[in-house]
């Protein structure tokens, strides 16, 4: 299964079986409406309660949340080493890029 259930910092599974339903019901030919209402349960929940209520909320900081939630729901490192940051300490721009690359592809 594709769906990182035990990341430490991810929500379980929930985001992307709440986002997988929502995709099935949009595109099947079963409903002519769609109330996404587990959706919202799990996508209140995505950034301590900042997405909870009926409020208008920024759209930007939605997807972005949303979007890393996916991410970690299905991030397949299941276990992340602990990565130091890059200095550049006088090296040049490209080799500080490729062991900060090397680092992101450990833990992503």
């Amino acid at each position: 299964e594709d769906i990182n259930r035990k990341n430490p910092i991810g929500f379980g599974g929930k985001v992307a079986d709440a986002y997988a339903d929502l995709i099935k019901d949009v595109f099947s030919d079963e409903f002519s409406v769609i109330v996404p209402r587990a959706f919202k349960q799990v996508a209140e929940n995505l950034q301590s309660q900042a997405f909870a209520g009926y409020l208008q909320h920024d759209a930007h900081e939605f997807t972005t949340a949303l979007l890393d939630g996916l991410h970690e729901d299905l991030n397949r490192v299941k276990k992340k080493p602990v990565v130091e940051a890059v200095e550049s300490e006088g090296r040049p721009d490209s080799e500080v890029a490729e062991l900060s690359w090397e680092g992101f592809k450990k833990r992503n």
